[in-house]
């Protein structure tokens, strides 16, 4: 039997592939905050993309354009943007505009949240709910 020297063992192959799912998991969680968080800015004034980024950025979301353009389109194909073009600068910039779909979708999510951060963030005057047990307390 050939024995290599830096051989990898079943344990290792999946504690390497939990390691992935764990990172994918976290990373589809962190881009529902970043459409969130596009919604919420789109309904304060029509935003472009260089701008979001750098938006996030200060929000410890590090993201590149290939990964930005994308989601905004998704945003606008189900309805949640629109987009117009405007010249800035003598540059044609993309624009992505809140629909009333948009504002639907935000408000909702914003309660979602808000409901969500309430349950799983500990706070210092209140102590964890159990399922079927929050009126009780």
């Amino acid at each position: 039997m050939l024995k290599y020297r830096n051989s990898i063992s079943n344990r290792d192959i999946i504690w390497n592939c939990g390691l992935i799912l764990v990172e994918d998991f976290l990373r589809n969680i962190f881009m529902g905050f970043v459409r969130v968080h596009l919604l919420y800015h789109a309904s304060v004034e029509p935003i472009y993309g260089a701008e979001m980024m750098s938006e996030l950025q200060r929000h410890g979301y590090s993201m590149s354009a290939g990964t930005l353009y994308p989601i905004l389109h998704s945003m606008e194909a189900v309805g949640c943007l629109s987009s117009e073009y405007r010249v800035v600068n003598s540059k044609r910039r993309k624009y992505y505009i809140l629909t009333p779909r948009g504002a639907e979708v935000l408000t909702a999510l914003q309660k979602q949240v808000q409901e969500l951060v309430h349950e799983v963030t500990p706070s210092s005057d209140s102590s964890p709910t159990q399922y079927g047990n929050e009126e009780a307390q």
